[in-house]
């Protein structure tokens, strides 16, 4: 009986050593947001609208990521991984992965429509939002104008969750200001 209680309490030990050198699981969230200032399009003689998440570019650690191509600003890309990011400095910025990528998943974010019958959109008419910029995304292409040039009388704004607070369950909060993460002069999906 005693060698048994032995051989157990070696075996739990063996165990626990295994599981401690084994790499922890993480979970980790990037949003979607546009750079305005890095792509030129040389046909055009203008820059473009770039999508990438957190202002960073995703380096070949993220091969077999298959970003959805109706994916739009605010949209959250999930990451289980081990191991830890590296953020080359630089604008824009290289996500690297120093360990595994396990598994990943997108979460759409909500997309608002607004059309105003007597006048364009402005940025009185947004009022009521939380703007990261002021720019609208004309098309795919990620052609876009300032705010303030655009004519238009119809505009989608998609949100940028990550800065939404959410309400404690049983608490009773005020409104909250919606964050918008991108303009667009058409719906993006």
């Amino acid at each position: 009986m005693k060698i048994y209680k032995l051989v157990s309490v070696f075996v739990i030990l063996i165990s626990l050593s295994l599981i401690s050198c084994g790499q922890q699981v993480k979970e980790s969230s990037f949003f979607a947001n546009f750079i305005f200032d890095c792509v030129y399009n040389q046909d055009k003689q203008e820059y473009v609208a770039d999508l990438l998440f957190d202002s960073n570019y995703l380096s070949d650690d993220f091969n077999q990521i298959e970003i959805p191509s109706n994916l739009v600003a605010g949209d959250e890309l999930k990451i289980k991984h081990t191991g830890d990011f590296i953020v080359a400095e630089s604008y824009p910025g290289i996500l690297y992965l120093d360990g595994e990528l396990i598994s990943y998943s997108f979460v759409l974010t909500d997309i608002i429509g607004i059309h105003v019958d007597d006048s364009y959109i402005t940025k009185d008419v947004l009022s009521a939002y939380v703007l990261n910029n002021e720019n609208v995304i004309l098309n795919d292409d990620g052609e876009f104008i300032s705010l303030d040039e655009y004519q238009g009388h119809d505009i989608f704004l998609s949100v940028d969750k990550s800065k939404e607070e959410t309400c404690p369950d049983g608490a009773w909060c005020t409104p909250q200001l919606r964050y918008i993460a991108g303009l667009y002069a058409y719906k993006p999906r």
